[in-house]
């Protein structure tokens, strides 16, 4: 009865995963010219890495037939130099593949990380550019409201006016040179 009601269940899940999919497609194209110009270079590195890593698991399919095929044969015919060589050359192989293959691996992983920062760098140097653009556009256009704005508010009573600036300094010297302090 369990898996019967888990398929509609399955059936709704997976469609809206593949309908989530769907909507995200038409952003695709742009995300990937993002990638392309903030590291082509890493981008290039990272499909070859791919390709190479799609080959391998082939590689090593073929060596685990030959060497098997050649174990085989080894131990059927005896066990002297000439017949266990091509075994031991099948067996390095194998294991150069499979070093080969962690060591991509490795590698893959390294490269994605320097895309990543790159592309973050990237995405922070567009926003970055865009909000001085904006700033610049909202003073450049708002200037004259701004200014005409700015001069039309009285000023707070912790502004200090540039005429009356001597005022302050006379008053500070006469208030220390006798007079007493409130609260004194």
């Amino acid at each position: 009865m369990s898996t019967h009601l888990t398929m509609p269940r399955n059936a709704r899940f997976l469609a809206t995963k593949v309908r989530n999919v769907l909507a995200q497609l038409p952003y695709l194209p742009r995300a990937l010219a993002l990638v392309w110009t903030a590291a082509r270079g890493w981008v290039i590195a990272w499909v070859c890495l791919l390709i190479v890593q799609g080959v391998l698991p082939v590689v090593t399919v073929y060596l685990t037939r030959a060497l098997v095929d050649s174990l085989v044969a080894a131990l059927g015919t005896g066990r002297a130099w000439e017949n266990i060589s091509p075994t031991l050359i099948l067996v390095a192989l194998m294991a150069g593949v499979i070093l080969l293959t962690q060591v991509l691996r490795s590698a893959t992983a390294w490269i994605r990380t320097a895309q990543s920062d790159l592309v973050h760098d990237c995405i922070s140097s567009l926003i970055h550019g865009k909000s001085i653009a904006v700033d610049l556009a909202f003073y450049d256009e708002a200037f004259t409201e701004f200014d005409g704005m700015v001069r039309t508010q009285p000023r707070p009573w912790w502004a200090e006016s540039p005429r009356l600036a001597f005022v302050r300094p006379t008053a500070q010297s006469g208030t220390t040179e006798g007079e007493s302090q409130p609260g004194d």
